[in-house]
């Protein structure tokens, strides 16, 4: 309800928190921060005009020492985004010591490692 207007007002949720829900309003560029209490869900015959697409992704692998191994080469972005190139020297628990060409070397959480090929 719209209080300036005393109208109802649909629109979609864009934003959920844990005490107010952020509504963008059909046919507007406006939003709405409204406490969950002011929300009418409609009756359960009503019709929905936009349904959600159904999100039918595969699982992200994330990379761990099990797709790694020692003397593998490999690339990461380090701590002052630079590109490093290295080679594994270790397998951590959590992480991979690498040895840089620069002469540098690093502890990398695996999911940072992306395999380099020789061409």
């Amino acid at each position: 309800m719209d209080w300036r207007t005393g109208q109802m007002r649909s629109g979609k949720v864009v934003e959920l928190k844990y005490n107010q829900v952020t509504v963008h309003e059909d046919g507007t560029r406006s939003h709405w921060k409204l406490s969950y209490a002011a929300i009418d869900p409609g009756s359960a015959n009503e019709r929905i005009d936009s349904p959600m697409p159904a999100v039918n992704q595969a699982p992200v692998h994330k990379p761990g020492p099990e797709d790694f191994s020692r003397g593998d080469k490999v690339s990461f972005t380090d701590k002052y985004l630079q590109h490093q190139v290295g080679t594994i020297t270790r397998i951590n628990q959590r992480t991979a010591t690498v040895d840089c060409e620069g002469g540098a070397g690093w502890r990398v959480p695996f999911a940072m490692l992306r395999h380099v090929m020789d061409i």
